[in-house]
């Protein structure tokens, strides 16, 4: 990673307290104010759609407890979506907005580093995410080979990680019912006074595939998340 972030390796059915009681008092993250989910993966990369899209984030951040959830890896749109954040907290502090990574264990490229054998876990860990002109790996295979099978690097510029051990190595979308439980612990989160405010949530849709399609689906249906498509 290019800076320290945080990680937690866990199995897909982890109870919802759980979750809350990490975030509050293992990480001491505080209440979200908005709430935005990333789908999809590889993208055009025109500069002008590059640029626009990371200024739509900045505009969203303006106001401090703005988190952004992706799936995590260094490509397309979360590569994008980890450098809009990178640029914006090395301008205005790391206090306005956080990246959160929600990725399948079985799917990340060198996941070795990240594991200790003594279950004493392996923070800190080193690890390095190998770049290249398309986001991947040189040495992995492209998705296009094995549609329902990848790995990938985590992208360095995420704040914080869920790895998802699913049981299913390299079988992608493994780890969407975790994101939409996920989803749900945020967005019932009380506030300081112990309301049952909703958290703010909206989705946006570029490129994907099927899987990204099962997130979008459970995140209309389970959470009411509205999602904007981009085509």
């Amino acid at each position: 990673m290019k800076q320290l972030a945080k990680f937690v390796r866990l199995d897909s059915n982890t109870p919802e307290e759980a979750l809350h009681e990490l975030l509050v008092k293992k990480w001491e993250m505080s209440r979200p104010t908005l709430v935005i989910n990333i789908f999809g993966g590889d993208f055009e990369k025109k500069r002008q759609l590059k640029m626009i899209f990371k200024k739509g984030l900045w505009k969203a951040a303006e106001s401090a407890g703005c988190w952004i959830v992706t799936g995590g890896f260094n490509v397309g749109i979360m590569k994008l979506t980890g450098e809009a954040v990178r640029d914006y907290t090395d301008a205005y502090g790391s206090n306005h907005m956080n990246a959160i990574g929600i990725a399948s264990w079985g799917c990340i490229a060198r996941r070795e580093a990240l594991e200790n054998h003594n279950y004493e876990g392996s923070f800190p860990a080193s690890y390095q995410s190998e770049d290249s002109d398309s986001g991947r790996p040189q040495d992995l295979q492209p998705a296009s080979i094995a549609q329902d099978e990848e790995e990938l690097p985590l992208d360095p510029n995420h704040t914080h990680f869920f790895l998802v051990d699913t049981g299913f190595n390299r079988r992608k979308g493994r780890d969407c019912q975790f994101r939409t439980r996920f989803a749900h612990v945020i967005g019932t989160w009380r506030d300081e006074e112990n309301r049952e405010v909703k958290v703010p949530m909206c989705g946006l849709l570029i490129g994907g595939d099927r899987f990204n399609l099962e997130q979008i689906f459970y995140a209309l249906t389970d959470n009411r998340c509205p999602i904007m498509a981009i085509k």
